[in-house]
């Protein structure tokens, strides 16, 4: 995680200089480290909170101002944000092994979920949704 995320916020950086004149200035997280099961439930598998491997990216505070809050964003206007949280989103998807927007399932709906987790028989899948 800490070669993967500085290496995606540099693309989403960069692709803000390119595009909107601007720079990330902040990114508003939810959960990082937590010690909790997959979606809260009473039993199963550790999520990969649990390991710190894991990241619940919520917003993006630019340096002209705006916050660009994934809820509000993915499904608005590129006014609103909804190209710069596509690009990221998409970009995760190069960065991650896993990566659930509001688009996975109802758990994502105001944060994208960005983890290394194992997937296939050679840990080399890639879930993006």
């Amino acid at each position: 995680m800490a070669t993967a995320l500085p290496a995606w916020i540099g693309e989403v950086d960069s692709y803000l200089v390119a595009h909107d004149n601007t720079r990330l200035s902040k990114i508003d997280i939810g959960t990082n480290y937590e010690c909790r099961n997959v979606d809260n439930e009473a039993t199963g598998s550790l999520s990969f909170h649990s390991f710190a491997d894991a990241v619940d990216v919520l917003a993006f505070v630019l340096a002209d101002g705006r916050t660009i809050d994934l809820k509000s964003a993915w499904r608005g206007t590129p006014e609103q944000g909804n190209v710069i949280w596509h690009f990221a989103h998409d970009s995760a998807c190069t960065h991650f092994m896993t990566v659930l927007g509001p688009d996975a399932d109802s758990f994502h709906q105001d944060n994208m979920h960005i983890d290394l987790a194992c997937h296939g028989k050679m840990c080399t899948s890639r879930l993006c949704e």
